[in-house]
Parts: C-alpha cells; sequence; structure tokens
C-alpha cells in the first residue's frame, strides 16, 4: 500500500517542487526568517533570529542531517540546508504525514484526500513550520489512542518545540485519554447518565485511575508553564507584535473556513439536509438563533484588525478584510448568517448537539424529547471544540494556515462516524487538486510590483499571491 502510494506521489513532488524553485528561487514571506535560521543550525551556528516567534523544533532535524552529510560531502550537505532542499524536506514530511493518514484512517483515498487538503498542501511545498508540528501532534495523538502514552507525551514536547499551539493539541490528546479511560469504567457506565454537566464529574470520580495512566502527559505539561515563565512570555521573538488578544471571531472564520473545504468530503446534500432543517423545528430554530446571536455578538465585542493583515496585500485576507470587513461599520454583520450556518455545520459534522448545550444553559424544552448521544464520544468532540477555541481565540493575526492543525483534527473526528463513500472521497480529491492548482498558478505565475515591506526589507522578490 505504502509503496504504492509514494510512487505515485513522490513524482508530483518532484514536478511541483521543480516548478516553485524554477519561479521563486529564493526564499519567499516567511521563508526568509525560517531558512536562514536552519541554514545557521547546519553551519553549526546556534544563534536564534529575534525576529521568529517559534521554537526551533522544525530546524533541528534537517539541519542534524545537513551538518553530518556537510562531513561526508559538503557539497551534498550544502544542498540539503538550501533552499530547495530544506523546500524538499517539507515535501518528505508530507509523505510522512500521507502514511500517518493511512495508518489512522484505513483508508489510502481517504488520506490522500485529507493530505491534499489546498492550505495544507502549499504550506508544505514551501518550508514553514506548521507540517512538522501537525506530523508530530498526529504521531502523539496516535501514539496515545495505542496506551503508548510516554511516547505519545514525547512526541507531544516535540510538536511543542515546533509550535507553541501544540501544547494545547497535547492537552486534547491527554483529555481525550481522560474520557476513554473515565467512560470505559464499568461503574461510571451504570452509574452516569451522560449530559455535558456531567464530564468533569466524571473525571473527577475517576482521576486516580487517569492520573496513573496519564502521568507522562501530566509530568510534561506542567513542563509548558514553567518554560514560559522562563522565557517571560509564550512566544520566543517579536513579542510586541504578537502579543496575546481576545479574538473570538476566529472561531468564526474558522466554521467558514471548515464548511468551504469539508463539503466535498463529507458530502453537499446530505450535511446541508441536516445543518438546513426547516425552521418550524423548535430545536433547529433555537440552535440558528443561539449560533448567530454568539456570531454577532463576537464582532461586535472582540473583532481585531492585527496591523500585519492591512500591510500586506500578498494575502487573500487582506482583500477579504479590505472589500468585504472593513468596507463599512456594519458590513461584517452580512457575515453573521452563513457563520451560524457553518458552526452548526461545525457541530453537526462533529456529532454535537447544540440544542442540548442550549438546554443546559437554559432550558426551554423537555430534554426528554432530544436523542441521546455516545457519552465518550460526544465528551471528546466537546473537548475539540474547547481546544479549538483556546488555540484560536488568543490569535490576533488572521492567517489560513492557522486552521490546519484544527481542520485535519476534526476531520479525522468527523470521519470517525461519517459515511465516508467513495464518491465523496474522489470528489474531495478532485476539487482540492484543482484548488491548489489554481493557488500554486496564481501564485507562481502572476507576479506583481510591490512596494518594499519596512518590516521584511530583505524581501526583494515580486509580489505573488498567498492564501
Amino acid at each position: 500500500m505504502g509503496i504504492r502510494i509514494h510512487l505515485l506521489l513522490c513524482p508530483l513532488v518532484f514536478i511541483l517542487q521543480g516548478w516553485i524553485n524554477l519561479r521563486q528561487p529564493e526564499p519567499y514571506m516567511d521563508e526568509l526568517f525560517h531558512i536562514p535560521q536552519a541554514q545557521a543550525f547546519c553551519s553549526w551556528n546556534w544563534s536564534y533570529d529575534g525576529n521568529i516567534t517559534t521554537p526551533p523544533g522544525a530546524y533541528l532535524p534537517v539541519a542534524m542531517i545537513g551538518f553530518a552529510i556537510k562531513q561526508v560531502n559538503p557539497e551534498a550537505g550544502e544542498w540539503v540546508c538550501s533552499t530547495a532542499g530544506l523546500r524538499l524536506w517539507n515535501m518528505f514530511l508530507w509523505i510522512l504525514l500521507v502514511e500517518q493518514l493511512i495508518l489512522r484512517t484505513k483508508s489510502e483515498a481517504t488520506a490522500i484526500a485529507l493530505a491534499l487538503h489546498p492550505v495544507l498542501l502549499f504550506y508544505s511545498a514551501l518550508f514553514y513550520t506548521d507540517l512538522t508540528s501537525l506530523l508530530l501532534c498526529l504521531t502523539a495523538w496516535e501514539l496515545s489512542r495505542r496506551e503508548k502514552h510516554g511516547y505519545s507525551a514525547l512526541f507531544s514536547a516535540a510538536a511543542t518545540l515546533t509550535r507553541q499551539s501544540s501544547a494545547l493539541w497535547h492537552f486534547f490528546i491527554a483529555a481525550e485519554g481522560a474520557c476513554c479511560i473515565a467512560y470505559n469504567n464499568p461503574t461510571v457506565r451504570s452509574e452516569f447518565g451522560f449530559d455535558y454537566k456531567s464530564l468533569l464529574g466524571v473525571l473527577q470520580r475517576q482521576r486516580r485511575s487517569i492520573a496513573v495512566n496519564l502521568w507522562p502527559h501530566i509530568v510534561v505539561g506542567v513542563g509548558y508553564p514553567i518554560a514560559a515563565l522562563v522565557n517571560g512570555g509564550i512566544m520566543v521573538g517579536d513579542q510586541d507584535r504578537h502579543e496575546m488578544v481576545l479574538h473570538f471571531p476566529m472561531v468564526a472564520y474558522f466554521a467558514v473556513y471548515w464548511v468551504a473545504f469539508t463539503t466535498p468530503l463529507l458530502g453537499f446534500l446530505n450535511r446541508y439536509h441536516r445543518c438546513l432543517r426547516e425552521p418550524v423545528v423548535m430545536s433547529s430554530l433555537i440552535s440558528f438563533l443561539f449560533l448567530a446571536f454568539l456570531s454577532a455578538m463576537s464582532l461586535y465585542c472582540c473583532f481585531y484588525v492585527h496591523p500585519f493583515v492591512l500591510a500586506d496585500n500578498r494575502h487573500f485576507v487582506f482583500y477579504i478584510y479590505r472589500k468585504i470587513l472593513l468596507r463599512s461599520s456594519w458590513s461584517k454583520y452580512v457575515m453573521v448568517p452563513f457563520i451560524a450556518v457553518s458552526s452548526s455545520c461545525l457541530l453537526r459534522d462533529l456529532q454535537i448537539d447544540t440544542f442540548r448545550i442550549v438546554q443546559d444553559l437554559f432550558p426551554v424544552v423537555d430534554v426528554a424529547e432530544v436523542p441521546a448521544v455516545p457519552r465518550r464520544r460526544t465528551a471528546v468532540r466537546m473537548v475539540f471544540i474547547l481546544t479549538l477555541i483556546l488555540v484560536l481565540v488568543p490569535s490576533g493575526l488572521v492567517e489560513p494556515r492557522y486552521f490546519i492543525t484544527p481542520f485535519i483534527f476534526g476531520s479525522l473526528l468527523a470521519l470517525e462516524s461519517a459515511d465516508q463513500a467513495e464518491l465523496f472521497v474522489k470528489s474531495a480529491v478532485a476539487v482540492s487538486v484543482m484548488i491548489s492548482g489554481a493557488l500554486f498558478y496564481v501564485f507562481l505565475e502572476m507576479p506583481f510590483d510591490r512596494v518594499l515591506d519596512a518590516h521584511m526589507p530583505n524581501d526583494l522578490s515580486p509580489g505573488r499571491f498567498m492564501i
């Protein structure tokens, strides 16, 4: 199976890399920070660029490989640490990601459909840190599900040394393990009927068993706040321009992003029949109004525009803000119905009943009218939503690549209970290939003149549109 996948994907990887290196041989955008840093490590220079906000985990493996090869063949070692070599290293990690997804989904087609997610593929073809972090997080998640919690904690720590947000995905992985331990206990199964309020009670009752089994996660987890205190903050460098904010619309943006990219994979007609049920159904109407209210309040109270968004016209987000969100003082509220429907789709894809949440908060209808749902599965998906909020809300800068890890994690959860019809998977692959082809064509073949960015004065490349 794996050999067939490599034979199919490797030529495509080399073709894509050749196209990129022909049109943009020099580092571009954030590569201007990441590539010189990796090259410094290759030369055994351990000084660290103060403009880089993330830890050095993504640079160390390839730097060690490049340094080792240099001792035998200096020219080959130099190439490994060149711009082309570092980009190809990232694509090698992308191939490993495909293999990881095959192990998880037990389906080559589904794994390829997820790996070809356009934003993931775009930033995998360049030397960015997001792919390394995602691969390590997925490995840690798989190890945790196999109850190898020591190794899982180590891989989670490695992921956090690549991107700080991975610490929160470590929390999700450990929390899923805790839910599995708690809800697999026969006593808990007989004593507790599931509702959202009972989750903490279940976990508290089983705290000893959880601590005994998950102690590696606990030990590593304690190290995260200690490291932040020693560092003087979460960011490694450039903390002034990457301060944490309360940016709740990030979750709303992710819901729209989710619907846009999962529709081919999960099926159009099936999902919209569920997401847009008749408004005469009381539970559907209440859920929609609740989500619309939350969307409007997040845009009213916590709408935030990071200076970088409006300073760089090379990202599509720049034009979304200029043409839609900032067109007038009220234009952003036009998105509220779309956000509410998208949020409903996200929750239903994860099989989370919004109405049960509303019922827990504001009892308006007899809960007996709502069908019961599996306890452990729902608990894990609720923890995923909590993790999603914790990861996205503090970020003031809107970049689609920040959605890659939650998108893949959420897709894997949704696919566990979805009808993985072959037609849906094939359509997802076809749509992803078309979108990715268009993105790379625009990026590589449609450059434009631009004014030099004061934040990146060494970037003399032409303007290129990026997602």
